[in-house]
């Protein structure tokens, strides 16, 4: 799933981020070979079929003092010693877990146990929502308050401390979400500099359905079940200027007012107009994008999706969800535009092609 950084999460020049990773790992590396590997305990766990292979599913529980850093969202033990697994997310990465990522700071991480504690909040047990790419809308709801599912599940206090990370207090869909519902009453730490530390930290990796994660966080944030009603609007989302923009509008629009789309971009929504968008939208027309995530909120009532996309890539999440939930889908592949780069190619929609295809998803 491509992300982009929101403001103020910025990467260092690409050879000076490489030093200080590598430095990074190696000084961890030398402290988890001088000292004892913690006690991590195995609250749950099960063998699943993941792309034709076998993924272990888990929720953990690290016993002991230990700490969540503030950057990533690793867990640290009270010795030193990291834990990759605490924030491994379940996808294959094309480099190891610290160069597509990051490794924290040995020198930040010991200076916060010694001689920092003004910068540790202690708690007596914590629960790790972190994610690598975790102020990603998509994300957010797949991979951050996705784990939900599995740690209700396991029936852990629904009163254990939940902690996010600074992201949640910047960007602002974070604290509209959980605002909501069983969401409201819940207990959210936002880790912002500092270190948490805590006698017990639980983590998970989830390899649940799509639908298992998101009917169980909605539920969390009272958003009604899908209506098998007549509902027949219709909505083109569009995407902000920038990574994935329609390089050829004018062409466009007057296709869809002819046809009555209405045309949305969800990043000046709040998130309740958004789940009232996507709860009555019948027929989607879609760049693809984070934003496509509103789809769940449809929670399988009748839906057509078309996801336009530039042909130099396209991830199956989408496709995947509107399996889950019943969902016509489709794809529109796009002559790119402006950046050589897939992650950020905008794209222009050939009028002809649009059309066939809003043909044939309004006689379905």
């Amino acid at each position: 799933m491509n992300v982009s950084c929101p403001e103020g999460f910025a990467s260092q020049h690409p050879a000076t981020e490489f030093a200080v990773k590598a430095a990074n790992r190696s000084g961890w590396s030398s402290l988890t070979h001088i000292r004892p590997a913690p006690e991590v305990e195995t609250v749950w766990s099960r063998d699943v079929e993941v792309n034709g292979g076998t993924a272990t599913e888990f929720v953990k529980r690290c016993v002991g003092p230990s700490y969540l850093e503030p950057k990533h969202g690793y867990v640290v033990h009270e010795n030193g010693v990291l834990l990759d697994e605490s924030i491994q997310p379940s996808l294959h990465l094309p480099k190891p877990l610290w160069r597509s990522g990051g490794t924290p700071s040995v020198v930040a991480f010991l200076r916060a146990k010694r001689r920092d504690a003004a910068r540790v909040a202690h708690h007596a047990s914590v629960i790790s929502l972190r994610h690598l790419w975790e102020w990603n809308y998509y994300h957010f709801f797949l991979d951050v308050l996705g784990k939900l599912s599995l740690f209700d599940g396991v029936g852990l206090d629904p009163q254990t401390p939940l902690v996010l990370g600074r992201y949640a207090d910047q960007v602002p869909f974070v604290r509209q979400v959980l605002a909501r519902g069983e969401l409201a009453r819940r207990n959210w730490i936002i880790q912002d500099n500092v270190h948490v530390r805590s006698s017990e930290i639980y983590y998970c990796r989830s390899f649940e359905g799509y639908r298992t994660k998101m009917d169980h966080l909605l539920d969390q944030m009272d958003v009604p079940v899908g209506r098998h009603d007549d509902s027949t609007d219709r909505v083109f989302l569009t995407r902000p200027l920038g990574a994935r923009t329609v390089l050829n509008m004018d062409e466009i629009e007057p296709l869809l007012k002819e046809y009555d789309f209405e045309i949305v971009d969800t990043s000046k929504m709040t998130v309740d107009d958004q789940i009232a968008t996507f709860m009555r939208t019948r027929h989607l027309l879609a760049v693809h994008g984070a934003g496509m995530t509103n789809i769940i909120f449809r929670r399988g009532a009748p839906m057509s999706v078309l996801e336009i996309h530039p042909e130099v890539h396209c991830s199956p999440d989408f496709m995947n969800i509107c399996h889950e939930y019943g969902y016509e889908h489709a794809r529109l592949a796009c002559r790119p535009g402006g950046s050589p780069d897939w992650r950020h190619a905008s794209l222009c929609i050939d009028p002809v092609e649009l059309r066939t295809h809003i043909e044939g998803m309004l006689t379905t």
